[in-house]
């Protein structure tokens, strides 16, 4: 960084402080970044009383959510009036978000410390 710089004009000159300046803060701004990052790392919480239950149960309720999926899988392949099969499909959709909901909870709760 340092050392000695020839500049023909006080413009030049001007230029190559700026682009030190923006680089200078950049650089801040990462080391700002990552501090919260490391800080975050260390901060990892135990799980709760109520999380642990929670996440000795969610094996056996996403399993149940899957059957449900499967099942209306199945009613919506037999069913072939319209006004049902829309019910069907969005209760499949409901479900299946519920599910997606369900995995990013567990993987929550398995990412907490133990």
């Amino acid at each position: 960084e340092g050392g000695i710089k020839e500049f023909q004009t006080c413009d030049q000159w001007n230029a190559h402080r700026k682009s030190l300046r923006n680089s200078k803060s950049v650089a801040r701004a990462e080391k700002k970044s990552d501090v919260p990052m490391a800080a975050s790392k260390k901060s990892k919480r135990k799980r709760t009383y109520k999380d642990e239950r929670e996440y000795k149960q969610m094996e056996s309720v996403i399993l149940k959510v899957e059957e449900r999926i499967e099942a209306l899988k199945v009613d919506a392949e037999a069913n072939t009036q319209h006004a049902c099969a829309r019910e069907i499909f969005q209760s499949l959709s409901d479900t299946q978000e519920h599910a997606k909901k369900l995995y990013a909870r567990w993987a929550e709760l398995e990412a907490m410390a133990d």
